[in-house]
């Protein structure tokens, strides 16, 4: 047994706030754990028998634990319960579960002393009744354990995240064939309960259950059934494990099944669980509300891999009513994506519903494949101390007037919109509504410079900002954007603000420029020399307004001229790069009266003309903009000059929700494109 005293030491000298990722095992007596620990090689239990750099908490619900229980103490074997084949307690053995092998493999990917198992098991248990969410015996003492546990981590100092579950159960449901026959929409309704409490998009990791009958078969057929249609479950094989009885995994297979969960689970603080994009789910579907035509013409088999179209993130389950995913933006570091969108209420504050705690301006997914595959979203809030996290209310100072309208607190970040960039280093570096961040693992873990841009240290307006940060040789970490005020007030609009910081993003100061016109968010290109920009010019919504252009060197005036892109109403941001094959500019933009997507190029030397050619369409979705039609804002574009494409985030969806991010991967290869979509007309 571990002391009380060993068991409170590992929880003191934390600092304040420190993050750590806690992993919840649930289910009956494979998670309960039956395996003997001495069972394994004497070599092997000396490496094991207590890994000191995890904390374990597991609740007790039978009387005979080696482990102490309810308590966080060093991860170790001895939480399972103690039978022998003939299910008679044995003091003998040192039961455990997966525990053991998941902790030690995510060790070897993660920082020591910033991982948590919590464990609340109990074999011979059904999902039907004893698991049945709000009611059923085991789901209380679930619930229970995991509060106290979270409790216990946050009393001391530690800020826990659940970043995901594993769940191995359903022999008791296979034994009743009403229980069998319903295991699916039990499931279904466990996890939605679960989410509801710990976290929307939750990864959880569904052992499949072993096969002996047709009433397990049953059970195991529902397993992959939900799973196939829940974007953030995982279905993990057994077949392979071997048994100590006929029903209990032996202690190797524990360890394998450990270490298997944590490799699906990515083992990091971002969680590469795939959120399977090429499934097309009717909610996908709904959100781009399109016909079946557009989709197949956006597949790489069938536009010879010219472009592909995939879901990134979408709202789940219980997503209350901030579901409206929006503005996305992106950065690269080697071969690594990294995506910013918010989450919030709504475009349209009417109708849109009310804020809560899940309201957030910097939500980061990663995909080391291409985008093939993504992170669970990180809540760059999560970072965050809390005093800072919801400095002067839940709901960040530039959107009080949208989503809080009875809050004058002057407190909080001043700042619009968001803008991210790879800097030389490889640091990630983002700013949004709330504040400063900056990453220097590829947008695993996250700094929060809880002074930046803060309504303390920042004596100027609300800066509204443009898409892209870089990293000037001359001049530090660059941002750009304008100031926002009143509509009464337009000369705050008639100003390119530039942010910069000498320090690697702690403090900044700004500079601004008169520019004459009206703009918005500027989209910007380093190229000789010199920063250009193309930017919003609404002065006028209801009166064609412009994208106008803009270039700018350090000490001078921007220079601004007219662009033949021209809208009836309303204009989006854009996003501006250079082809490296073509070798012209090409500008993403939004067409929001029509609720389409173009490309437009214009060769370099023709810069002074502003006159873009229109390319092709990429996308285009049914509806009215800003009544039942929402999207596409496809600013903060990637170029990927060693793949040779170009991806595209956007989002799209209803004006007040649900809205979701999805991936547009076309090839750079401009030309060809073009003769393929337009070829390919969409109605």
């Amino acid at each position: 047994m571990v002391n009380t005293a060993i068991a409170k030491s590992l929880l003191e000298g934390v600092e304040a706030g420190t993050p750590i990722d806690v992993y919840l095992i649930t289910g009956q007596s494979n998670t309960d754990g039956r395996a003997d620990f001495k069972m394994l090689p004497q070599v092997q239990q000396q490496s094991l028998r207590k890994q000191p750099d995890v904390l374990f908490y597991h609740g007790a619900t039978e009387p005979r634990r080696d482990a102490s229980a309810n308590q966080w103490i060093a991860l170790q074997p001895g939480s399972g319960t103690n039978f022998e084949i003939n299910h008679t307690p044995d003091t003998r053995q040192l039961n455990f579960g997966p525990e053991v092998g998941l902790g030690q493999a995510l060790l070897e990917r993660q920082s020591p002393g910033r991982i948590a198992i919590l464990k609340a098991t109990q074999g011979g248990t059904s999902l039907a009744v004893d698991w049945a969410p709000g009611k059923g015996r085991i789901w209380k003492m679930f619930r229970r354990t995991v509060d106290r546990g979270l409790k216990s981590l946050g009393d001391a100092g530690y800020q826990p995240r659940i970043v995901g579950m594993i769940w191995a159960q359903g022999e008791k449901d296979s034994k009743d064939p009403q229980m069998a026959q319903d295991y699916e929409a039990h499931l279904t309704e466990f996890f939605t309960a679960v989410r509801s409490v710990y976290g929307e998009m939750l990864p959880i990791l569904v052992t499949s259950i072993n096969v002996f009958d047709a009433a397990d078969q049953k059970i195991f057929d529902a397993q992959q059934a939900v799973t196939a249609n829940d974007p953030y479950a995982v279905f993990v094989s057994t077949d392979d494990l071997t048994f100590k009885d006929g029903v209990h995994y032996d202690a190797a297979s524990q360890l394998v099944l450990g270490a298997r969960c944590a490799a699906v689970l990515g083992g990091d603080s971002m969680k590469q669980v795939t959120i399977k994009p090429t499934a097309w789910t009717s909610q996908a579907r709904r959100m781009l509300s399109t016909d079946e035509g557009q989709l197949a013409r956006l597949t790489l088999g069938n536009s010879d891999n010219l472009i592909e179209m995939a879901p990134v993130n979408l709202p789940g389950h219980g997503a209350g009513d901030c579901n409206h995913f929006g503005w996305p933006i992106a950065t690269m570091v080697d071969q690594t994506l990294v995506v910013m969108h918010r989450r919030i209420p709504g475009h349209n504050r009417v109708g849109a519903g009310g804020p809560d705690e899940s309201m957030s301006y910097g939500n980061v997914l990663r995909s080391d494949d291409g985008g093939k595959s993504w992170s669970q979203p990180y809540d760059l809030r999560d970072c965050m101390k809390p005093e800072d996290r919801n400095r002067g209310g839940i709901v960040p100072l530039s959107h009080r007037s949208k989503f809080d309208l009875d809050n004058h607190s002057p407190l909080g970040y001043k700042v619009h919109l968001h803008a991210i960039g790879t800097m030389r280093d490889g640091a990630v570096m983002a700013i949004n509504n709330h504040g400063v961040f900056r990453s220097e693992d590829k947008g695993r873990t996250w700094k929060h410079f809880s002074t930046a841009l803060r309504d303390d240290t920042f004596p100027h307006m609300i800066v509204n900002l443009g898409p892209r940060i870089f990293d000037d040789p001359k001049m530090g970490i660059v941002a750009f954007g304008n100031w926002t005020g009143t509509w009464a007030d337009k000369k705050l609009y008639k100003q390119l603000v530039v942010l910069q910081s000498p320090d690697d993003g702690e403090s900044w100061k700004a500079t601004e420029y008169p520019v004459k016109v009206a703009q918005y968010e500027p989209a910007a290109l380093f190229y000789d020399d010199e920063y250009l920009f193309v930017t919003r010019d609404q002065s006028n919504i209801n009166n064609k307004p412009m994208h106008k252009q803009m270039s700018w060197q350090q000490g001078q005036s921007p220079q601004v001229s007219d662009t033949n892109m021209v809208a009836p109403r309303l204009i989006d941001t854009v996003d501006l790069s250079l082809n490296p094959i073509t070798g012209r500019f090409e500008v993403l933009r939004s067409e929001r009266d029509k609720m389409e997507l173009w490309i437009w190029s214009l060769a370099p030397e023709d810069w002074g003309t502003g006159k873009w050619r229109r390319e092709c369409r990429l996308f285009k979705r049914d509806g009215k903009f800003y009544q039942n039609a929402d999207g596409f804002h496809p600013a903060g574009a990637v170029i990927d000059a060693v793949r040779g494409v170009q991806h595209i985030f956007i989002y799209c969806g209803h004006p007040n929700g649900p809205a979701g991010v999805f991936r547009i991967t076309r090839s750079l290869d401009t030309p060809r494109l073009a003769a393929y979509l337009n070829a390919q007309p969409v109605k």
